[in-house]
């Protein structure tokens, strides 16, 4: 995606859309056509985030290798309603965008000198009043330009 963070090795998104095929080209360019949220209204569309999905976001949170998952804040919301006891939901942190997917955070690998964790997530399950305050402001994404622009590597990435 040329996002600066996928270039480290610790992150992937994820689709929420269930197929028994692969993605095709077009539909990874069309995210809206398969978008869980109208993102104007800033609401859950009907049908498009079920027991799958939370399945889905369960698998991943559960591994011990994932330091954290990035959700927009409709779906947290979602899985606070559903699964709001369940130890993984903390994992789920609220973030602007991800209207069709989910963005992984894997954690650092054992001997990896040059790898900067993630700070430790706050206690609780995330569902209460940080939740409440990215509900009440429905931060959208920022409309960039060169989007696509690959981002500089370190040099000992290079070949």
């Amino acid at each position: 995606s040329g996002h600066r963070s996928h270039q480290t090795g610790l992150d992937a998104d994820i689709w929420f859309r269930m197929a028994n095929r692969p993605i095709s080209k077009w539909e990874q360019d069309a995210p809206k056509e398969w978008a869980l949220i109208d993102e104007p209204s800033y609401k859950m569309l009907p049908g498009r985030f079920g027991p799958q999905q939370l399945t889905l976001l369960r698998l991943a949170a559960s591994k011990p290798e994932v330091a954290r998952i990035f959700v927009n804040p409709v779906i947290k919301s979602a899985v606070c309603q559903q699964a709001g006891s369940e130890p993984w939901v903390a994992k789920l942190r609220p973030w602007v965008g991800h209207f069709s997917h989910f963005h992984v955070r894997l954690r650092c690998p054992v001997g990896s000198p040059d790898c900067e964790p993630q700070a430790p997530i706050p206690p609780g399950n995330g569902c209460g009043e940080e939740l409440a305050s990215w509900l009440k402001d429905k931060p959208q994404l920022p409309k960039v330009s060169g989007i696509n622009k690959r981002p500089e590597l370190p040099a000992r990435c290079g070949n």
